[in-house]
């Protein structure tokens, strides 16, 4: 499920001064941030920010990825398209910042409830670089001061970044797992349009000029991996060809790609076209709901057969379903020793979420059916016991 041309963020965008516009400037040095200045002084009150990445293809503007990132008390978060790297803080102006009448407003207009408050000033730096032959270079820094709620923008290059922050008024980790389930529902509708049919036929038509067409006829955004696509020894350009016949989308984009050695995946909302290398070690989000796993066994009589149950299954441990995974899928793939991957478990949720490959999340489901046919099976083994 993640490249695409993308133009660098260079040059100096000039906006407004007033809160509520995006004040961004740029500068090949290292420059001090106004959010690590006040990340200092927040009182790590959690945000989230909603990026909308544009880029101008064909004269119209097409979304390249619409990340969504929790940050809190100046944590850093990164976002990775293509071969270049969005690093970003954000942090809110704590109200020991603020004039004695400023202050004074704000708290005669707070209401009753807690809720975030739209005249929070939040800061967000932006920090655009550039991973060439493994090597990291920072082209453009941006520094924003806006307000909870409100949208700056950042233009340049053909490329265009909007930045949305919001204070958030609850439990943090249940707002990350709010947003990374309205990120998979936005996937799985990818997924569903991939099994309609479709009849376009395409004869030696260049690979952008089918993706676009594509695009429009499906209703989704698809990006193509430039970088991926040279490591190949091909352009955007390269020729496709499909027979005329009445497919699945999914059908349809295999006959296109495979001649070329290509694949796609689904990933930050959009469909991918890259190298099946690069495919293949896509990171992909997805959420395992794992509370049937998660309550203790029934405990009988038959207590031998519960004995002999892996651990996950006897305690209901979440910990010991999170080692059970990474010992037994891909364990060197894991970021505890150094891999890519990465597993959290969301408490409110009881789910798992986990960030893998497409090849690794076949066998974590793999493993999490033969986990739960081995739990039903003693539980089912205790109730006849009790009868």
């Amino acid at each position: 499920m993640r490249a695409f041309a993308v133009a660098v963020l260079a040059g100096v965008l000039m906006a407004g001064l007033s809160l509520g516009q995006g004040v961004a400037d740029e500068s090949d040095r290292e420059v001090e941030s106004s959010a690590d200045a006040w990340s200092e002084k927040s009182s790590g009150s959690p945000i989230v920010v909603k990026l909308v990445i544009r880029e101008e293809q064909d004269g119209k503007q097409v979304v390249l990825q619409r990340p969504r990132i929790m940050a809190a008390g100046g944590r850093p978060a990164v976002v990775q398209f293509g071969n270049m790297l969005l690093e970003l803080v954000a942090v809110a102006e704590p109200e020991t910042s603020l004039s004695p009448t400023q202050a004074r407003l704000r708290k005669s207009a707070k209401p009753e409830v807690d809720s975030p408050s739209s005249d929070v000033p939040i800061h967000v730096s932006l920090s655009i670089k550039e991973t060439e032959e493994g090597q990291i270079r920072t082209r453009s820094r941006f520094q924003l001061r806006t307000l909870s709620g409100e949208t700056s923008t950042v233009k340049t290059g053909g490329l265009e970044v909007q930045v949305t922050a919001e204070l958030v008024p609850t439990d943090p980790e249940v707002v990350e797992f709010q947003e990374l389930q309205a990120a998979e529902r936005a996937e799985l509708r990818i997924y569903r349009i991939l099994q309609k049919r479709i009849s376009a036929p395409y004869d030696q038509t260049p690979l952008k000029e089918a993706v676009k067409d594509l695009a429009a006829r499906c209703g989704v955004n698809f990006v193509i991996d430039p970088s991926a696509l040279e490591e190949e020894g091909l352009t955007p350009v390269a020729k496709v060809t499909a027979p005329e016949s009445s497919v699945r989308v999914c059908t349809l984009l295999d006959q296109l790609l495979a001649p070329l050695l290509l694949d796609y995946v689904v990933i930050d909302e959009v469909i991918k076209i890259t190298s099946r290398r690069r495919a293949q070690g896509e990171l992909v989000a997805k959420i395992y709901p794992v509370a049937d796993l998660l309550s203790p066994a029934e405990a009988t009589a038959a207590s031998d057969a519960v004995a002999a149950l892996p651990p996950i299954i006897r305690e209901g441990s979440p910990d010991e379903l999170c080692e059970q995974i990474t010992t037994q899928v891909a364990p060197e793939s894991w970021d505890t020793v150094g891999g890519p991957g990465g597993m959290r478990y969301f408490k409110g949720a009881k789910s798992l979420v986990v960030r893998q490959t497409p090849d690794v999340h076949d066998e974590i489901a793999q493993l999490l059916g033969k986990l739960r046919a081995e739990r039903l099976k003693v539980d089912s083994d205790s109730r006849r016991h009790v009868e």
